[in-house]
């Protein structure tokens, strides 16, 4: 479409995950987030022109989940920093207005994020954004049902962590384990 001499697109489908809304839930609790993504940019090269329509599209939909991810992640660890040094405060700085406010961003809860991406088998098609059928939807929910079993049965945010860390992402592709950082 055409607007005062300026092209528009329409962008279709995007990244709509509501993780900025669980993590900003009062009140602020210990928290277990499960992220899973539909579609992966993982994968071999394409080799035509269906894989390269295919890989676009992965990384159309999966582009802004790691940086949203990460940037939660930094933000949880730094109000976990801050909590840290705030309670190291003597008494008569705690009541300062700037040092108040710096009070109610830091907290001492763990906000751990399972981020959970897709594995696609190797006959998935370049429609897979639009592809409904039947078998289609019991695949996917059989492959998200195993990889689901698995990070559970995995559980890494169950060790031991460094007293400092408010926030860990626990990392998986299918049923494997990639990291916790």
């Amino acid at each position: 479409m055409v607007i005062d001499g300026d092209l528009y697109w329409d962008g279709g489908c995007a990244s709509n995950t509501p993780l900025e809304g669980i993590f900003d839930a009062d009140p602020k609790v210990d928290t277990l987030c499960f992220m899973v993504d539909l579609f992966a940019a993982n994968g071999k090269e394409p080799q035509d022109m269906d894989e390269v329509t295919l890989k676009l599209k992965e990384l159309q939909f999966t582009s802004r989940t790691a940086h949203h991810i990460n940037h939660l992640n930094k933000r949880h660890n730094l109000s976990k920093y801050l909590k840290h040094l705030t309670d190291a405060l003597p008494a008569d700085l705690k009541n300062d207005p700037i040092m108040k406010e710096i009070q109610d961003f830091a907290n001492d809860t763990k906000f751990d994020i399972v981020h959970i991406a897709y594995d696609k088998p190797n006959y998935e098609v370049p429609s897979s954004d639009c592809e409904f059928s039947k078998t289609s939807i019991k695949d996917r929910a059989s492959y998200g049902y195993q990889h689901m079993k698995a990070a559970l049965e995995h559980s890494p945010w169950l060790k031991d962590r460094k007293a400092h860390v408010g926030s860990t992402i626990h990392k998986f592709v299918g049923a494997k384990h990639l990291s916790s950082s």
